[in-house]
């Protein structure tokens, strides 16, 4: 459901969790998708962040390879995460061709951590729900204007899910971000 998923439903359930620790103000750090939540939790509760890291942050629509749309499109996505769900083949090889430079390093107990969790009830739609919100970025997010926190981006110069590129793109969008 757009209200629990999508970066506002997202933002709503980390300020939720921030109102129920009793955390008036922090620094945020978002990793990815975690990094667009952040950013518009600083943009819509300046008041929350004190300052905000963001490492890798996808916060600009990209093309997908098929292997990450298949699971974002609206029926055959269905079908896949109601009746199928993702395969660990599959899985292995997202990791291997797309997000590890080196494939060795993805090994038997990283595909368990992952495919636990994915096996979890409501994993596959979680997987699911976090590829359309990426798919659907807004490449002109207004958001990126309203950041008053200090922003640092942190990013690798070898960086295959989120390159390099969409990092200096983004530095550009800040009022306040700088680069490490």
């Amino acid at each position: 459901a757009e209200g629990r998923s999508g970066l506002p439903g997202l933002a709503r359930s980390v300020v939720a969790t921030l109102d129920a620790l009793g955390v008036e103000r922090a620094a945020l750090l978002g990793h990815s998708l975690g990094g667009a939540v952040a950013l518009t939790i600083a943009a819509h509760h300046p008041q929350r962040c004190e300052r905000l890291i963001l490492c890798g942050a996808a916060l600009f629509p990209f093309p997908p390879s098929l292997l990450q749309r298949l699971p974002a499109l609206p029926g055959l996505g269905r079908l896949l995460r109601e009746h199928h769900g993702p395969s660990r083949r599959m899985l292995r090889r997202l990791f291997e061709q797309h997000l590890f430079r080196d494939p060795a390093l993805v090994s038997a107990e990283l595909l368990d951590y992952y495919w636990e969790r994915l096996s979890r009830a409501g994993g596959a739609a979680a997987l699911h729900a976090c590829l359309r919100t990426l798919t659907h970025l807004d490449p002109r997010n207004p958001d990126f204007a309203r950041v008053v926190a200090p922003t640092l981006l942190v990013w690798g110069d070898e960086d295959r899910a989120v390159p390099l590129s969409r990092g200096r793109r983004l530095l550009a969008a800040l009022p306040r971000g700088r680069a490490r």
